[in-house]
């Protein structure tokens, strides 16, 4: 591997304990010009340097895209200096930190081109959503003029590209930063400082926790919501009554059924030895259920899971795309949906979903409607109790 820089990308056993819990990343000041860039501009990158251009002064920010990307951020002003990849020479070694913020299965082309061009001291982190391949990538090729800091900002939308940026698509959400025990503590401090401008909740975690607690709270999760989907719709073939009856509950769960191949197919691929000690521990607890449905000793299980569920925060973030409910008491009569519809699109407020909760006929219904912020969701209430209809916010 080389020589490397005291304190920079070492080996490290996965029980070895993250010695970055303590660092305090509060009441500093990021030093003056302080150079960065951000190689890949899309939802993620993008939002970044908007972010960071809002919020940080004394910088300079060098993004690397493809020439119609580049355009765009130019006149959306999210960037100093726009540079195709083959600039990257012009950009790399001027610079005190890097984000390689590009989909997963580019990540590693883009760090060994970066990388050799980094100046000593450095830093290097990526934005992807599985830690510890990239990690052990960097360890690889590193030479001792980086330090490398794994990252993972646990937000984002369901559309991706320069388009859908947002500058406050990081706020009061976690960023997880996975810097291996031995990398610099100064460095560490630093990246976490810079993104704690963006109004994220920086969180340390080793590279094999992280892809550990991914597997088991976002991946298996997803691969669930397929599984059961399709079980219920293969048995769709045999009477349709099946999808018709899936409502409520079969919804909540099976929502994020629907994400596209596309976005899952390289998380997956990178995560596979988590995910399947993580199915093998599902199917464990399945049984279990099993057992506990002719035995009568449900009722612990319900209860186990209740306390669990509320123990869940309700302030952060997590790994799935956040989504903002609002419900609402309609009468049952023509015109309802479009009278809501016409009445938030009116203030340019997009319904990404919308649910029938239940109705009596002649009488009234429940509509839960799915909004893209918290600020949505807020002024959609007030929207529609000042028209005669009865709206709150749901459950997150």
């Amino acid at each position: 591997m080389g020589n490397r820089q005291k304190n920079c990308i070492t080996e490290k056993t996965e029980n070895s304990r993250i010695k970055h819990k303590n660092i305090r990343i509060k009441g500093s000041a990021m030093e003056d010009k302080t150079n960065i860039t951000i190689i890949g501009l899309g939802l993620i990158g993008g939002s970044l340097a908007s972010a960071l251009k809002k919020n940080v002064t004394g910088i300079k920010i060098y993004g690397i895209d493809f020439p119609l990307v580049i355009k765009k951020a130019e006149q959306m002003k999210i960037i100093d200096k726009g540079l195709v990849p083959e600039q990257m020479e012009n950009a790399v070694p001027e610079s005190d930190i890097i984000f390689i913020a590009t989909p997963i299965s580019r990540i590693e082309h883009y760090l060994k081109l970066a990388t050799p061009l980094c100046r000593p001291g450095s830093i290097v982190t990526d934005t992807g959503s599985t830690k510890v391949m990239i990690t052990e990538k960097a360890r690889e090729i590193s030479s001792g003029n980086f330090c490398f800091i794994g990252g993972h900002p646990m937000t984002g939308k369901e559309r991706n590209g320069i388009e859908r940026i947002d500058p406050l698509i990081f706020e009061n959400s976690v960023y997880v930063l996975t810097p291996e025990s031995e990398t610099e503590k100064e460095k560490v401090r630093k990246l976490a400082l810079l993104l704690e401008k963006t109004g994220a909740r920086v969180l340390f975690l080793r590279p094999g926790l992280h892809d550990k607690i991914a597997a088991f709270v976002s991946h298996v999760p997803q691969l669930l919501a397929v599984a059961l989907t399709n079980l219920v719709g293969g048995h769709n073939r045999s009477s349709d009554n099946f999808l018709r009856l899936a409502a409520g509950g079969f919804r909540d769960i099976t929502r994020i059924a629907s994400s596209p191949y596309e976005m899952w197919e390289q998380i997956i691929d990178s995560n596979k030895d988590q995910i399947a000690l993580a199915i093998d521990e599902m199917i464990d607890s399945l049984g279990k259920i099993k057992e506990a449905v002719f035995s009568g000793s449900l009722e612990k299980q319900f209860e186990s899971a209740a306390k669990f569920r509320l123990s869940i925060p309700q302030d952060t973030r997590g790994f799935f795309l956040p989504h903002f409910d609002i419900i609402v008491d309609v009468e049952d009569k023509p015109g309802v949906l479009a009278e809501i519809s016409a009445a938030l699109a009116k203030e340019e407020i997009n319904i990404k979903d919308i649910q029938v909760l239940k109705v009596r006929e002649g009488e009234a219904g429940v509509f839960r409607i799915a909004l893209q912020s918290q600020e949505e969701r807020m002024k959609s209430v007030n929207i529609l109790n000042s028209i005669g209809y009865r709206a709150e916010p749901g459950n997150q």
